[in-house]
């Protein structure tokens, strides 16, 4: 399959589910994921992420969904302090489409990873990512989860992040992935995530992705 970057963003969208919504940290890193992981599988890469304050940023990302909310095949809600992006009938069938032409373990990866990203909170994912690909933290407005992620990722974490689900029928759920994130060696993440950080690191987060929404709609 000869892969554009709307069909990529339609395939990793609908593999989320036909009522799948995706906040900005999501679909920056979802898209992050499969250009990072697989682009030899998707034509790619069709971003050029680079790290930014809450990891890996590409204002391209944007652009691409507002390209495709003007065609009818998203659609971005408004309503709450930050964006959803969903896909709309039409676009959930085109993204389908291209799941099921294109090779069953590139399909089966793209489920495994958009349901993935929807299963974590913020800083879970941000840890995550910061754990695989630390230097996408080196501009991070939250340093202590780089800190935190400075261990391996455990296997099924590290299987899905290195494309190993690829070859291997690799079945975890994403709830086995949320519990492998959080090991005993690193109980004190707790901790360390005190309540400034659950409340003013979100709404830095916020701000953030605020600016770079405005600046995209000029």
């Amino acid at each position: 399959m000869d892969w554009k970057r709307s069909q990529v963003v339609l395939a990793g969208m609908a593999a989320g589910g036909m009522k799948a919504q995706f906040n900005p940290v999501q679909v920056q890193k979802l898209f992050f994921i499969f250009d990072r992981v697989i682009p030899d599988k998707i034509n790619g890469p069709h971003f050029a992420f680079a790290p930014c304050h809450f990891g890996p940023f590409d204002k391209a990302v944007y652009d691409e969904l507002y390209a495709l909310r003007r065609t009818g095949k998203v659609d971005i809600d408004h309503a709450r302090r930050y964006q959803r992006y969903s896909l709309t009938e039409t676009g959930f069938t085109l993204g389908e489409k291209a799941l099921m032409v294109c090779p069953p373990s590139t399909a089966r990866y793209f489920r495994e990873v958009a349901q993935w990203i929807q299963s974590l909170t913020f800083q879970e994912l941000l840890k995550a990512i910061y754990a695989h690909f630390p230097e996408m933290a080196q501009n991070s407005l939250l340093p202590h989860l780089a800190t935190a992620s400075s261990a391996s990722p455990p296997s099924p974490l590290h299987a899905l992040l290195s494309g190993l689900a690829l070859t291997v029928d690799f079945t975890g759920t994403p709830e086995e992935y949320r519990q492998e994130l959080q090991p005993s060696a690193v109980h004190d993440l707790a901790a360390i995530s005190s309540d400034w950080a659950a409340v003013g690191n979100d709404l830095r987060y916020a701000m953030e992705f605020h600016i770079h929404e405005s600046e995209h709609e000029r």
